[in-house]
């Protein structure tokens, strides 16, 4: 009978009220597990909203291991190209898909942390 310990076990969620050291206690982690697998890809899941402040809080603690924000692949946005909502709005996805993949591929090829 398999539980959540597999072969390969991996992975953790971290929840906990607001205040209680979450940000530092990640850093903290992520620090001491790059450490130990350089080659590994940590990649952080919260709300969109909540990016910005981690991006924020990295910075705080000066952590030298670049963060990939996959949501600035956005910056598409302000794309100004003739032609109808339709063909602007298959570019706009196309371009973001096209940002999205290189900021996953740089995430793959480089130490770095992905924020989604």
């Amino acid at each position: 009978q398999e539980n959540i310990i597999g072969v390969e076990p991996g992975g953790c969620i971290l929840a906990h009220a607001p205040g209680t050291g979450k940000s530092f206690l990640v850093i903290s982690f992520l620090h001491s597990f790059l450490e130990s697998y350089p080659d590994e890809r940590p990649v952080i899941v919260s709300p969109k909203g909540m990016l910005i402040p981690w991006m924020r809080e990295f910075e705080k603690w000066k952590v030298e291991v670049p963060l990939l924000n996959l949501y600035e692949a956005n910056n598409t946005r302000d794309l100004q190209v003739p032609g109808s909502f339709n063909e602007n709005v298959s570019r706009h996805i196309g371009l973001l898909r096209v940002n999205q993949l290189k900021i996953l591929k740089e995430w793959q090829e480089k130490k770095s942390i992905l924020l989604i």
